[in-house]
């Protein structure tokens, strides 16, 4: 995620259209897919990825998929089931 954050201020801190905006929505986690690099076939999704890889294999993170298989059963809860849960609580 900081590298999506660092790559997007980067492009934008400078536009005047964006107001030199720092930070992004999580509805712009669905366009790193669509975004092309200069070859016109890697997506920044292919460059993030490769450089968590590398970097993962640095800092440990090669186990991260299985850090996070606790998260996830959260695909299967409802939101309405958790809103109970917690008022009821």
């Amino acid at each position: 995620m900081q590298y999506v954050l660092a790559i997007g201020n980067y492009l934008n801190a400078e536009s005047a259209a964006r107001g030199g905006a720092f930070g992004y929505k999580l509805d712009t986690l669905k366009k790193l897919a669509t975004v092309k690099g200069a070859d016109n076939k890697t997506t920044l999704l292919d460059y993030l990825a490769r450089v968590a890889c590398e970097e993962g294999k640095v800092r440990g993170l090669a186990r991260l998929a299985a850090d996070l298989a606790p998260v996830s059963s959260c695909r299967t809860e409802s939101l309405e089931a958790v809103r109970s849960q917690c008022l009821h609580a």
